[in-house]
């Protein structure tokens, strides 16, 4: 199959580990709690992969879209939503009773959530068997109750678009990257609600980040923040640089590039979520990810979490802290109740986050996979107390402002639009090197992009 070429399944894993409490982190007392929430049987009964999830408006809500089923070509469309309670609910294109009328963005693997003003958006992805055709460029809009499409792969802007990194604040979504259908792209695209505008990406207004596919980003309060990401215009091993957006610009904060390392190692399909809330307002939360598409003879997925402050890194200690998985390109990883890669959504108002992924019940090809969920939050967060502790009585002294527990709303105007600008911002590969994906997924080919050489191959 020329051009990006069929994946078989990668495993987005969340919350495998038995038990809750935290661990000390490499740089202290991990300040998050851990515990694991019961996940419904029609949710978790055999797992999935390029699903994508985002916290709702009201700060006390996760979405979960679609996926892919483990050692298919297939895709899930449906919607799941967990509610302030901590239970996960079907609201459609489920199997659940009630819940079995079609979601309106259909089947969906490899796109994005965020949330923007008016509800969570849902843009691009594959609709099945990721790779074998060309990514869809819609966006959708969940309002609490029900899909709206707001414009077509024609109309949105950024166009076709897969395994890019987006996230949200609230009031607009960022997307960045990803997969075009033939290419790499490095360009911006802010949604201000109401219609998508190019930042930077094309020649003369450059964005920063070099074209990466499955980096991750999250708001952490102030700015978004991108974490490495594949690069698949080149060998397709991961980076580790984080960069910084306030909705114009992009500014490098960290990487080995630069000549120091961040902290977390480089990966690429990391779960990255906001993680503040009234008393600690700033912070974002990064959870595992690998080596997931470069050329070696072997796939590693780590098995660690890492928060960033808004200016640095530091390590946690989730239940599954260990030693990365380190397994051949045409194997999976071995059983075991920890998680390998996952999903993250905040629920920022009731300070928590939740994770949500596939554990490995039995390593074959493909294998045999379980949805588990955990949440987390700031102590003294418990799972029976779900509502924020109030702000600690401050010390005497200068007297300070209460940061609401709501996300914070930075970016409250679009970019400026460049209409001399093309529709996409893609970078295209070297005219030596043409792109092939070939996912080495758990099970059959857990994503990997090869570097083509000779002649250059498309969609």
């Amino acid at each position: 199959m020329s051009g990006l070429a069929r994946v078989a399944t990668v495993v987005l894993v969340c919350a495998g580990a038995i038990g809750g409490g935290s661990r000390a982190g490499a740089a202290g007392t991990d300040p998050f709690s851990w515990a694991p929430v019961k996940t419904p049987p029609v949710l978790g009964a055999s797992g999935r992969v390029f699903a994508a999830s985002a916290g709702d408006s009201t700060g006390t809500r996760v979405v979960l879209y679609g996926g892919q089923p483990p050692g298919t070509s297939s895709a899930y469309g449906d919607t799941w939503v967990n509610d302030a309670d901590g239970t996960w609910r079907p609201t459609c294109g489920s199997t659940a009773p009630g819940t079995t009328g079609a979601c309106g963005p259909g089947l969906r693997d490899g796109h994005g959530l965020a949330t923007a003003a008016g509800g969570v958006i849902l843009y691009g992805g594959f609709a099945g068997d990721i790779g074998g055709s060309v990514p869809n460029g819609d966006t959708w809009r969940w309002n609490g109750v029900t899909w709206s499409r707001l414009c077509t792969s024609a109309t949105c802007g950024p166009g076709p678009r897969a395994l890019m990194a987006m996230a949200g604040n609230g009031t607009v979504g960022v997307m960045f990257g990803g997969l075009d259908g033939s290419s790499i792209a490095n360009s911006t695209w802010v949604f201000n609600g109401t219609a998508w505008t190019e930042a930077c990406g094309q020649a003369g207004v450059p964005c920063g980040p070099i074209g990466l596919a499955s980096a991750s980003m999250a708001w952490d309060g102030r700015q978004f923040v991108l974490f490495g990401g594949a690069d698949l215009n080149g060998t397709g091993a991961p980076v580790d640089d984080t960069w910084t957006f306030n909705g114009h610009v992009w500014t490098k904060i960290c990487g080995t590039s630069m000549g120091h390392a961040c902290g977390p190692s480089a990966r690429d399909l990391g779960a990255f979520a906001f993680a503040g809330n009234e008393r600690s307002p700033r912070g974002a939360v990064l959870a595992e990810g690998g080596d997931i598409f470069g050329n070696g003879a072997t796939q590693h997925i780590d098995r660690d979490a890492w928060l960033f402050d808004g200016a640095r890194w530091s390590k946690l200690g989730p239940p599954w802290n260990g030693s990365s998985e380190t397994f051949p390109n045409s194997g999976s990883p071995p059983a075991g109740p920890d998680p390998l890669l996952g999903l993250l959504g905040p629920k920022p108002a009731l300070c928590e986050i939740v994770y949500i992924g596939a554990a490995v019940t039995h390593s074959a090809n493909p294998p045999t996979l379980v949805e588990k969920t955990f949440v987390a939050g700031r102590a003294p967060w418990t799972p029976a107390k779900r509502n924020c502790e109030p702000v600690p009585a401050a010390p005497p002294g200068p007297v300070t402002t209460t940061v609401p527990a709501r996300l914070p709303a930075l970016i409250v105007a679009p970019v400026t639009a460049r209409p001399t600008l093309p529709r996409t911002g893609s970078t295209a590969p070297a005219a030596s090197g043409a792109i092939g994906i070939a996912l080495v997924a758990i099970g059959a080919l857990l994503a990997r992009l090869r570097s083509g050489r000779g002649s250059r191959r498309s969609l």
